[in-house]
């Protein structure tokens, strides 16, 4: 059950769909672990209680002036990868799945009020909803891990809401969904640590 709820916030948070990527640029600052090693554990919740989702990088290849961040999940789960740049997060396999188009979570330099469309991708046996991401503000979050200075973006689908949480350096830090009134539910994804490789 436990890995049920895990491949669910996977697909909620990780699971859109795709619009041509900008030309990359060396990236300074980027808002994603980039170096083979770095682990994030993030906390979610299950009718049990709350499970753990481990997320390991092992593998960084540069690509045009960006670099191409290969994920594993608990070590089991299929990998994923995201290009990371200057230019923000764009996801290109989701769970082993590649996707048509890279698909861009974060665009960079945030611009809060900014909005790009993602539209419908059917990938083999997967459907990635349409979805559309809204830049918000920076903001401090507080999470079990601690608190951080994090760009919030706001995604809708046809399914509903939810806002998600960037940390320079380390990602995705926490993950709500929203309310037809757009009251923010509980967290469904929360970082509970982070490791980086150099500390481990």
């Amino acid at each position: 059950m436990c890995r049920l709820w895990t491949v669910l916030a996977v697909l909620l948070i990780w699971g859109p769909v795709g619009q041509s990527a900008p030309r990359l640029r060396p990236t300074s600052t980027g808002y994603f672990p980039t170096r083979v090693g770095d682990k994030r554990v993030l906390e979610l919740p299950t009718p049990d209680g709350k499970a753990e989702r481990v997320e390991v990088v092992v593998a960084v290849k540069e690509k045009g002036g960006g670099v191409i961040v290969t994920t594993r999940v608990d070590g089991v789960f299929p990998e994923y990868q995201f290009e990371v740049s200057n230019h923000g997060i764009a996801a290109l396999v989701i769970g082993g799945t590649p996707l048509r188009e890279p698909v861009f979570h974060l665009r960079l330099p945030a611009k809060a009020g900014e909005t790009w469309v993602a539209e419908e991708q059917v990938v083999g046996d997967s459907v990635f909803s349409r979805r559309t991401f809204t830049t918000g503000p920076e903001e401090e979050v507080e999470v079990p891990a601690g608190k951080f200075r994090a760009i919030r973006v706001d995604v809708t689908t046809p399914d509903g809401a939810s806002s998600s949480w960037y940390a320079p350096g380390v990602g995705l830090v926490k993950t709500v969904r929203k309310t037809s009134d757009g009251r923010e539910s509980d967290p469904i994804q929360a970082l509970r640590s982070f490791v980086p490789a150099n500390r481990q």
